[in-house]
């Protein structure tokens, strides 16, 4: 049992899986009876969005919504409930990776993802969501759910061979106490519908637009809308101009081209009408081929692409066993993260190898000059020089080199120490102190900071070529927002020594403190309270 993190009502919260605008996303422990406990994914709404009724009402609104939901490709509710005043959502902890860690993650290594898998990921999500789509509230009547948010970080696949759509935050449903504002976008804009942009009704047939967008991108390997500027991807949006999978990757089937073509027709009535008919449509493809993944296959290609290492661990914590060890390699850092790769930042240099000995020697004096320029200088000339001169395996065909770009680094400190570092949103497996070394020059991007029982810190930085950068922070610490209740008025209340003057809003750090209450001069009542962080209420006798 772990015994370290914060204790917030029946569960300790024992790490952070992710921090964002509205929420924060605990690793927690539920404890029970007679030694039982279970791992758990705790989702809990920050205490200042917890004071908009609107960010509020769609934190409760996804609960209430999923709870409904009991499908194997949807993610499960455990629990909805709150303590002291925060709000939470307890679902069970998925042990694997979304799929936009895993797309970049393939990029990185230069590989594709094989088109019958691409097709047996999509056809799962697909089933998941015409089940959703298909819900009915307790008298049966439809529910119309949309999910308008199917991108590829709202697709989890475990190291078991599950797909699980998550993050039903923005859902639109009849039974939704928020509702969405006209004018107002929902969603990643790279992944939103022609009509979510037009400001146009939606139904099911944008989350079948959406998850064909995911389906094109997994099978060409590149983005399909994004583009340098929010203005640029909505435009491409709007313009709906899909290139053929099969003009960037020729080994896709016809077949499976047409599936996606027609998912992501810009007209809702041209494309799928149900998810349903889309996952019908790549059932039928299957069965065409010889082979179909299954959920084993599913599983070795995550556990081939991200590691043993990490795969026995994220299921070692799915099961409660070796927590400790399991979130220390959880939290080591994945090659796509270590290094901020860029594609802007590869330099690619390709060279015709001719059979002509003076034209050789020329390409290669050609070389010689370009890789001093980039910096390479002696040993890449050499090496080109070495393939030229002893008739390299090479010659005759296209040759690709990869100029390594000039690294920074970034030292990153905290007061106090021991804060988890991310890049980009992702972790670097380091904790303050720490110095970051290699990273690839960039534009600005992300960095942020994380302990447990203080608020996360977050800064833009630009990493610069041959330079070190150095950022501190001052970590606050997440407060306790006490009331003291059966306090008479005119009792003076003194809390470690310190006179407040009212019993309604302490705000006291996490642990534990004196309390003492007097009637001119004479000490009435004294306690030792343990205070957690956001509100709690302290009964402090008569």
């Amino acid at each position: 049992m772990w015994t370290d993190g914060e204790t917030f009502g029946k569960y300790k919260l024992v790490a952070t899986i992710s921090a964002g605008g509205m929420a924060e996303l605990f690793l927690a422990v539920q404890a029970g009876m007679e030694g039982f406990t279970k791992v758990v994914a705790l989702k809990r709404i920050l205490p200042e969005m917890a004071n908009s009724p609107e960010s509020l009402n769609m934190f409760l609104d996804e609960a209430r919504l999923v709870a409904r939901l009991d499908h194997p490709n949807i993610v499960r509710i455990y629990d909805l409930g709150e303590v002291s005043g925060q709000y939470f959502i307890c679902m069970e902890y998925l042990a694997g990776e979304d799929l936009a860690r895993a797309l970049r993650l393939a990029k990185v290594h230069d590989v594709l993802i094989d088109v019958n898998l691409v097709a047996f990921i999509i056809q799962q999500a697909a089933e998941g969501l015409h089940y959703a789509h298909e819900s009915t509230d307790d008298q049966g009547r439809p529910l119309n759910l949309v999910h308008r948010d199917i991108t590829p970080s709202n697709i989890i696949v475990t190291f078991l061979g599950q797909l699980k759509i998550v993050d039903f935050g923005i859902a639109k449903a009849s039974i939704n106490q928020d509702k969405t504002q006209v004018g107002t976008l929902k969603g990643k804009i790279a992944y939103l519908s022609p009509e979510q942009i037009k400001h146009e009704p939606v139904d099911r047939r944008c989350d079948v637009f959406q998850l064909g967008i995911v389906m094109w991108e997994m099978l060409t390997g590149k983005k399909l809308f994004l583009r340098d500027t929010e203005v640029a991807t909505l435009q491409a949006v709007h313009k709906t101009h899909v290139p053929l999978v099969r003009h960037l990757r020729p080994e896709v089937p016809a077949e499976l081209e047409a599936i996606v073509t027609k998912a992501l027709s810009a007209d809702p009535k041209d494309r799928f009408q149900t998810a349903g008919e889309f996952a019908d449509a790549l059932d039928e493809y299957f069965r065409s081929q010889s082979t179909r993944p299954t959920a084993r296959s599913l599983a070795s290609w995550l556990e081939t692409l991200f590691g043993s290492n990490r795969a026995n661990a994220k299921k070692s914590i799915a099961k409660g066993a070796n927590l400790e060890s399991s979130i220390t390699e959880v939290m080591k850092p994945l090659p796509s993260i270590s290094t901020l790769k860029r594609e802007s930042t590869e330099i690619d240099a390709h060279f015709e190898i001719m059979t002509d000995p003076e034209a050789r020697r020329a390409q290669a004096r050609k070389r010689n000059s370009l890789y001093w320029k980039l910096g390479i200088g002696f040993i890449g000339a050499f090496a080109v020089l070495f393939a030229v001169n002893h008739h390299s395996p090479w010659t005759g065909n296209a040759l690709k080199l990869r100029a390594a770009p000039l690294t920074g680094s970034l030292f990153v400190e905290s007061l106090p120490a021991g804060a988890f570092i991310f890049l980009g949103d992702e972790p670097t497996g380091r904790s303050t102190p720490a110095t970051l070394e290699g990273l690839i020059p960039s534009k600005a991007v992300q960095l942020r900071i994380e302990k447990m029982g203080y608020l996360p810190t977050r800064d833009s930085v630009a990493i610069q070529a041959g330079k070190r950068l150095e950022k501190s922070f001052v970590l606050e610490p997440r407060m306790g927002k006490v009331k003291l209740v059966s306090v008479k008025e005119g009792v003076d209340i003194s809390v470690d020594g310190n006179s407040h003057l009212a019993a309604e809003s302490l705000s006291l750090r996490p642990g534990k403190h004196f309390v003492e209450l007097k009637v001119n001069g004479k000490i009435v009542a004294r306690r030792t309270v343990d205070v957690h962080e956001g509100p709690q209420v302290i009964e402090m006798g008569k």
